[in-house]
């Protein structure tokens, strides 16, 4: 595992900047047989397929697939200045430049050769311009890093209360290793008077659906494009112009699971009050206080294994709704219990959802300063 192997799958949206993780790695022993490692700033941009147009930067030196088109800049060209010249023409050079293909869309090499930017003469007014778009991108990434570590916290919390089942007891110790009494269950060993329910018993599925393109053509939609796989923080949406039917209404904390291949595990929770496709479940627990319990189960490897087991079909498997609420998790007999995470960890998910909206404003602003300062209308 020694250097990254970049991926159009790896490049999660068409909105960031550096690729932090990687599929695939590549070892020493090919470097040495091929001696084409990229260096870090290299600028990726995907020309082939249904995601022609993201693009990143390289974070460390990697290798990329031959879906990417990679740039390394000269040393009077500043890299980040180049990587957003480019993002500010992104949508020109797909529409422009795609095509060509028998079957997908491709922009070959000769194409991108000739993509034109305008580029300032100076490094000193490159590095600028780039260090003002830089400075939110920061803010964004640190937002992210931020609501990645509160998710690991919630899911740890999550598997040391209800997995480990080392919760409090009544005199604040671990339930388990003080000596807990355990009894047996459908479920193997569990607390004593916990028992054991279907998810049917305990959320209600949101399934108004929206008739009329003009209900939603305006709001932004949540679709298996945006849902990162086995992460709960979904901050990334899509327009809803670009949907025909299958529409549904969408509330904030709407708990969401991806019927459509469940072996990516995508699962999370809605930052947004706005639609949904028919392909991505949305439901929400019959009682307020088991919202975090519900999602922390949903968005745990458990549920996302169960899915597989029971999705249908080969190619595209589909889990159905009727398996889904067929699964069985754990429910306490104390209510004080269920009580107690939810006023620990629904600060954490709400966190979350504080830092995904702030970095629609950061986004919003970077994407409005792009054009003026690529263009000269903002001079420095």
């Amino acid at each position: 595992n020694d250097y990254p192997f970049v991926t159009p799958s790896d490049i999660k949206g068409f909105d960031i900047r550096y690729n932090y993780q990687t599929e695939r790695y590549i070892s020493k022993e090919w470097l040495k047989k091929s001696g084409d490692l990229l260096p870090k700033d290299t600028i990726c941009f995907v020309c082939i397929g249904s995601t022609i147009g993201k693009m990143c930067l390289l974070k460390e030196p990697s290798f990329t697939n031959q879906q990417i088109n990679s740039i390394i800049c000269f040393d009077n060209y500043d890299s980040k200045y180049i990587y957003y010249a480019l993002r500010n023409i992104q949508k020109d050079v797909v529409n422009n430049f795609g095509g060509g293909g028998a079957v997908k869309e491709i922009i070959n090499k000769s194409t991108f050769e000739k993509i034109q930017i305008l580029i300032p003469t100076s490094l000193i007014e490159q590095k600028s311009i780039s260090k003002i778009l830089s400075s939110l991108d920061d803010k964004i990434e640190l937002n992210n890093k931020m609501s990645r570590t509160l998710e690991k916290i919630a899911q740890a919390i999550f598997k040391h209360w209800f997995i480990d089942f080392e919760f409090p007891d009544e005199n604040g110790k671990p339930y388990k290793s003080s000596g807990g009494k355990m009894v047996d269950s459908e479920m193997g060993k569990i607390p004593e008077g916990w028992k054991v329910v279907m998810l049917e018993n305990v959320v209600i599925r949101n399934k108004k659906a929206m008739r009329k393109k003009e209900e939603w053509e305006n709001k932004k939609i949540i679709d298996l494009s945006v849902m990162p796989n086995f992460s709960m923080i979904i901050n990334t949406f899509n327009e809803g112009k670009n949907f025909k039917t299958n529409i549904y209404e969408l509330n904030e904390y709407d708990i969401l699971f991806g019927s459509i291949r469940p072996y990516f595990g995508k699962a999370g929770f809605s930052p947004i009050k706005g639609a949904i496709t028919g392909t991505v479940y949305s439901f929400k627990p019959n009682d307020d206080s088991l919202f975090s319990y519900i999602l922390l189960n949903i968005t745990n490897k458990n549920f996302i294994d169960y899915t597989i087991q029971y999705s249908r079909g080969t190619k595209m498997p589909i889990i159905n709704w009727d398996d889904i609420i067929k699964y069985r998790i754990l429910m306490p007999n104390n209510k004080t219990l269920i009580n107690n995470f939810e006023k620990l960890v629904k600060p954490l998910i709400v966190q979350i959802k504080e830092n995904i909206l702030q970095n629609q404003t950061l986004s919003q602003l970077r994407d409005s300063l792009l054009p003026r300062l690529m263009s000269g209308k903002i001079s420095l």
